[in-house]
């Protein structure tokens, strides 16, 4: 599992300048407004809805660099575990995961230092968490070619009801969910996280097998 850990993140290492210039070209409009000092919290939502759908389409990307290179099919006929092979994916994708969560608590800190905002905010990326997880499982059992499209089509239609909520509605809309969620619900939600985890890597084992076979 080490060694599936180790050389994915050697794919991912050399992907860092394309990931970054990205980040960059896509949160245009929320860096614009963090320079200008008037970041919204539709903004910071942007912000945070792009960053994690990068990151989490580059651990993707290491199971389409596994399937072009064709290893699901010599997997049975090296010494690795098949077990093992997808838990290195899933603690990839946690990893990832909350590099995303330390990021952005540290952007929310800096600019509003508000603990409702920040319990909001890790709210959100542990929902959006569990559908990475969820994207993961099914590209074990898919293959990243023919479930790619899904999980773009996911982010495309986040990122226009954020921006539509945005311009009707303003920051009123979000004042009033954030000030509705309290820490209640972000232990629900982690919890829930912790169970999907464990619940989808055994899932993906499954799937991943009956794909190789």
């Amino acid at each position: 599992m080490k060694a599936i850990f180790l050389n994915d993140l050697y794919n991912l290492k050399g992907h860092v300048k394309n990931m970054l210039f990205m980040l960059v070209i896509m949160n245009i409009y929320p860096l614009t407004r963090i320079v200008r000092g008037d970041l919204n919290f539709s903004g910071l939502l942007m912000l945070m809805l792009i960053l994690s759908f990068l990151v989490n389409s580059y651990i993707l990307n290491t199971c389409y660099y596994d399937d072009s290179a064709g290893f699901p099919k010599y997997i049975k006929a090296i010494p690795i575990d098949v077990k093992d092979y997808v838990k290195a994916k899933f603690y990839l994708l946690v990893v990832a995961n909350l590099i995303v969560i330390i990021l952005c608590l540290s952007l929310v800190h800096l600019l509003y230092q508000s603990v409702e905002l920040t319990v909001f905010v890790c709210s959100v990326l542990s929902v959006i968490f569990a559908v990475n997880l969820i994207n993961l499982t099914f590209t074990m059992k898919m293959g990243y070619d023919k479930f790619s499209i899904y999980v773009s089509s996911v982010f495309i239609i986040a990122y226009f009801i954020i921006f539509f909520l945005s311009q009707k509605f303003g920051d009123e809309v979000f004042n009033e969910v954030i000030s509705s969620i309290n820490i209640l619900y972000l232990l629900i939600i982690m919890v829930i996280d912790g169970v999907l985890a464990f619940t989808l890597k055994n899932a993906a084992v499954k799937f991943f097998q009956e794909r190789i076979k």
